[in-house]
């Protein structure tokens, strides 16, 4: 078994028989989050395939906090506040 952590998201690489499957865990978690079949020839095929499932679910982690509502309503005020900044402008 390989292990790769980046951040608080681990890439683990195992072989099962002949071929090979990655899990991704999460810290504090014992089941992993993410996994896939072992379909990989190669240890490193499944590690590549393993850190772009770590890719994907930071891209979706960093969707959902985008869309927490504190953050959110600070996107939306600065948005005003840029638009009113250009009708401003617009208007001298």
């Amino acid at each position: 078994m390989h292990s790769d952590a980046i951040g608080n998201l681990t890439v683990q690489v195992a072989r099962h028989g002949d071929k090979y499957a990655w899990k991704l865990y999460s810290d504090g978690h014992y089941q992993p989050i993410k996994f896939s079949v072992p379909i990989f020839l190669s240890e490193d095929a499944a590690q590549a395939a393993g850190h772009e499932g770590r890719a994907r679910e930071l891209v979706r982690l960093a969707r959902s906090a985008a869309m927490q509502p504190r953050i959110r309503r600070t996107l939306e005020i600065k948005v005003v506040e840029m638009v009113a900044r250009e009708l401003e402008q617009c208007a001298a």
